[in-house]
Parts: structure tokens; C-alpha cells; sequence
């Protein structure tokens, strides 16, 4: 069983959320591309069925998500969350079930919602000029909007309902219980970390 210290824990804890966030900053292609990049498309020009299943595919075969998994599951069994699962081997393995159950549930959500609606794939290509508060006002609403058929953006319905929904089942698995107040803190942690993200993938990428 692994017992770590406050200070530790927390160093350790903030160590992998770096780590995990890094994965999701850094160019595909310096970590190995797992999503197609998406052509240039016009409003007439929209993904298909086949596209939007091949997108499906290759984002939950992809080694990012199972990195995410592991790093999410790694800070869990430290923070001992739930500590009914304790911090053994055991419970190592129920958070790592948890996480990657709530992954599968979130991709088939957004990208149900997202074909419901008719939205587009949501991928961010970073637009490269223009000055400082232009190129971060762009990344920062296309951290919470989500381009529409029509040409124009609405706000990220497909990638809220994903979250939403995964919380809830993590949470009704790991407690017994929905928490829709947990969940809807979630919702809007990830919304931002979405815009900071993308900001950092303007400037940085």
C-alpha cells in the first residue's frame, strides 16, 4: 500500500497533471499522430458518416487516451478517491477501469451530440497571425464553441454533454450516486482548461 506524505502527494499529483496536459500541447507529429488532420472545409462541405466513425476510431485507439487513463488513475490512487477502493492493487486497477469507462463514454457522446447537431469535428488548427490579442481571442472561443453547418460557431454542446454524461456515470460508479453539482463543476473546469489549451497550442505549437 503507498503512503506518501502531504507535500509529496501533492508534488506528485501536480507532476503528472503537467505531464498530462504536456501530451495534449506538444505537435502530434513529435509525439506520433493519431487523429487524420482535417481538410479545409467549406459550409457545403461537411463530414460525412464514415469520416466522423474514422475520427471515432482512431481518437479511442489512440495512445492518448490511454496516457490520460494511466495519469488520471495515477493521481487518483495518490489522492486515495475514491478511499473506498483503498490504494492497492486492486484499487489501482478499479480507478484505471473508472477512467477509461468514462473516456469511452465521453468520445460516443460528444460525437453523437456533435453528429445530432450537426456540428463540425472539433479540432483546433492554430491560425498563426495576427497580433497577440487577436490570435488569443480566437483560441479562446474555439476552446468553448464549436463551428456549426451553417459557417457560424455555437457554443461546445457535443463536448459538454460528453463531460456531463462521463461524470455522471464515473460518479454513479465510484459513489453509488449521481452528483450533477460535481458534474457541472467538471463541465466548466474542462470548458476553460479547453481554452487555456488552445491558447497554449496557438502560441507554442
Amino acid at each position: 500500500m503507498l503512503r506518501l506524505n502531504s507535500s509529496l502527494q501533492g508534488s506528485v499529483t501536480l507532476l503528472l497533471w503537467w505531464a498530462g496536459t504536456l501530451l495534449f500541447i506538444l505537435p502530434q507529429e513529435a509525439l506520433g499522430q493519431c487523429v487524420t488532420p482535417d481538410r479545409t472545409r467549406t459550409p457545403g462541405d461537411w463530414p460525412s458518416s464514415a469520416e466522423r466513425w474514422e475520427q471515432l476510431r482512431q481518437e479511442a485507439t489512440c495512445w492518448r487516451l490511454a496516457a490520460g487513463v494511466l495519469a488520471s488513475s495515477s493521481i487518483a490512487q495518490l489522492r486515495d478517491s475514491p478511499d473506498a477502493w483503498d490504494q492497492n492493487g486492486w484499487g489501482y486497477s478499479a480507478r484505471a477501469a473508472s477512467y477509461l469507462g468514462g473516456s469511452v463514454v465521453y468520445l460516443g457522446t460528444e460525437h453523437a451530440v456533435s453528429a445530432l447537431l450537426q456540428t463540425r469535428i472539433r479540432r483546433y488548427q492554430p491560425i498563426k497571425d495576427g497580433g497577440f490579442f487577436h490570435r488569443a481571442g480566437h483560441a479562446l472561443r474555439a476552446g468553448v464553441t464549436v463551428r456549426a453547418r451553417g459557417g457560424g460557431r455555437i457554443p461546445d454542446v457535443p463536448q459538454a454533454s460528453g463531460v456531463l454524461v462521463a461524470s455522471l456515470a464515473r460518479s454513479q460508479l465510484e459513489r453509488g450516486r449521481p452528483r450533477p453539482g460535481q458534474a457541472g463543476i467538471v463541465v466548466a473546469t474542462t470548458l476553460g482548461f479547453e481554452a487555456v489549451r488552445h491558447v497554449l497550442i496557438e502560441f507554442l505549437r
